[in-house]
């Protein structure tokens, strides 16, 4: 190993002296360079991070980060990681780790788990810093949002699943004419203007295949909905499980449980399907995880089929989780859940049909009725194990005049409840299913018709309402300051109001998209007014205008730094 000494020698001078002519900069610039240059030496370690859930969390949350570390070299390496807040300094300091060795080719998980009650709510960047013995290091960075609620999730719709199959024509939901490929790429936009950070595709085929498979015996769909998805989410610092489908065997976990030749074979289909996406499409950097599309009930049994295959998806990057939906009654236990290999468990909150005593009765309600206890108990189950808990809330009612199938959007109203039950008890709520259920009104496609242009509305005007409205900000413990932006959506020009009646030293008020990257800057450094008006016509620094989207605009004075959300429709 001597002899690799005075490349780290020369490589520790370049950080010494890149440290002190940063030590003036803005931290976010320190960052990006320190990414930037140091990320040449990632041939030493490559390393990969994932927070669960991704965001946006509350402040009685817990958050998984995971440190995916590789040994690429020929040699043994000795690394510590350290998990920073926003800046790279002690005092933001949030965990750390004891030396770790990894011998070469090998590859290691991390974990840190996170509270985030002691951060203060606002948008945040997780820094994860890697060094070895030579001081050699490496970071990644994860935004997050943290917002202070009274629940354990955020009450809202924070992923959204798409079913690739209601693309199909004559699938019985309604359309003005054929899916074209900006469709997919709208549908990604429109889930981000309503605050969905995460997407689940419930399977990459049914009937035919929708990217362009050598593995999968069905006709290809045409489009590669897929890399569609995938492409527009990252472009919107979205994230993205994959569903591996379920072949030609759709009831493999409710009849093909004691049959081992049956469940090898639906093995060796997920892990074959797994291994093409992950060749495909393992580049994104949208891509989050992975979802076992098979549902079932016995969870105990069903772990014949789940733990292999999600064995395998680990081996790609085990940083990545792998995620399952149990039906309606899961037979599930503590220890069952301590022995899963599965990291997230997406509850069907099974309202859609409302589910009881094993049958579909058609209404809601019924199910509704129990939803405090049912998750109540599923929450109870998750408290001393290391294992992820999300619902999977249905958004669709059964259709009156089939019994079920192709269903039909759920009143608002409805949803609304399903929400602020199942907020009390999971980490991350996320919505079934946003391509047929939700539409954006300015789409031309329709797909789901009016009833979902109708839904889309009204959780478009519950999100603005209750994340996107005028902000009471308190910085600190006793400095409070009033941000008001209205009207927000907007689409031509907002106006963003500060009311600082104890004159507190302003500094400047930044916009930020999803990526962190900085769009707009005001300086408000020399304003001593109780009230500062900006008004933003959505365009850059530069002038030029932006795409539309979700923003975050981000006061920051001498008590503190606080953010608000914007939303820019064109």
């Amino acid at each position: 190993m001597s002899s690799r000494l005075p490349i780290f020698y020369n490589i520790h001078l370049i950080i010494i002296e890149l440290e002190r002519v940063l030590e003036n900069f803005p931290m976010r610039c320190t960052t990006l360079l320190y990414t930037i240059l140091i990320s040449s030496f990632s041939y030493l370690i490559a390393n990969s991070i994932t927070v669960i859930p991704p965001g946006p969390v509350t402040d009685k949350s817990v958050l998984e980060i995971r440190v995916n570390l590789s040994n690429s070299t020929q040699y043994l390496e000795t690394l510590t990681l350290k998990v920073f807040l926003d800046t790279i300094s002690e005092t933001n300091l949030v965990a750390d780790s004891t030396q770790i060795e990894l011998i070469s080719g090998e590859s290691e998980l991390i974990s840190f788990w996170v509270e985030t009650r002691d951060i203060v709510p606002g948008n945040h960047l997780i820094i994860v810093e890697t060094k070895d013995t030579y001081n050699n290091r490496s970071i990644q960075q994860w935004p997050i949002e943290i917002i202070s609620e009274e629940t354990a999730a955020v009450t809202r719709l924070s992923g959204g699943w798409i079913d690739p199959g209601v693309l199909i024509e004559g699938w019985g939901y309604p359309r003005n004419r054929a899916v074209r490929p900006e469709d997919i790429r709208n549908a990604v936009d429109a889930m981000q203007r309503i605050g969905m950070s995460t997407i689940i595709i419930t399977y990459v085929e049914y009937k035919v295949a929708f990217y362009p498979s050598n593995v999968l015996d069905f006709p290809y769909y045409g489009m590669d909905v897929i890399e569609l998805i995938l492409d527009q989410a990252g472009k919107n610092g979205m994230h993205v499980f994959l569903g591996l489908g379920r072949g030609t065997d759709d009831l493999l976990l409710w009849e093909g449980l004691g049959d081992y030749d049956r469940i090898q074979r639906g093995i060796e289909f997920s892990t074959e399907v797994a291994q093409e996406l992950w060749e495909l499409y393992g580049h994104h950097r949208s891509f989050y995880g992975w979802y076992l599309t098979h549902e079932a009930n016995l969870i105990g049994l069903a772990a014949n089929y789940y733990n292999p295959v999600a064995d395998f998806c680990h081996t790609f990057s085990p940083d990545k989780p792998v995620m399952i939906a149990p039906a309606g009654t899961p037979i599930i236990s503590e220890w069952l859940l301590n022995t899963s290999k599965v990291d997230i468990f997406a509850y069907q909150d099974a309202v859609g049909a409302g589910y009881k005593d094993y049958r579909y009765t058609g209404d809601p309600e019924i199910r509704i009725a129990d939803l405090d206890s049912v998750f109540s108990y599923y929450s109870s189950l998750h408290q001393n194990t290391k294992k992820h808990i999300w619902t999977d809330l249905e958004i669709w009612r059964s259709n009156p005049q089939t019994g079920y199938t192709p269903f039909v959007p759920a009143p608002m109203e409805q949803i609304e409840r399903q929400i602020a039950i199942e907020a009390k008890y999971v980490d991350f709520i996320t919505g079934y299913e946003f391509l047929s259920m939700m539409e954006p009104p300015e789409s031309t496609l329709k797909l789901g018709g009016d009833g979902a242009v109708h839904l889309y509305n009204q959780y478009m005007s519950y999100y603005t309402s209750h994340y996107l409205s005028s902000e009471n900000i308190r910085i600190g413990k006793n400095i409070d300051l009033k941000l008001k932006v209205y009207p927000n959506p907007f689409n031509s020009s907002t106006l963003i109001r500060i009311n600082n009646p104890e004159q507190v030293r302003m500094e400047f008020f930044e916009i930020f998209d999803l990526l962190g990257r900085r769009i707009r800057i005001f300086d408000i450094a020399k304003n001593l007014d109780d009230q500062i008006v900006l008004i933003w016509n959505g365009k850059d620094n530069r002038g030029e205008e932006i795409a539309q989207g979700l923003y975050f605009g981000q006061l920051t004075s001498s008590a503190g730094a606080s953010t608000v959300k914007l939303l820019y429709l064109k």
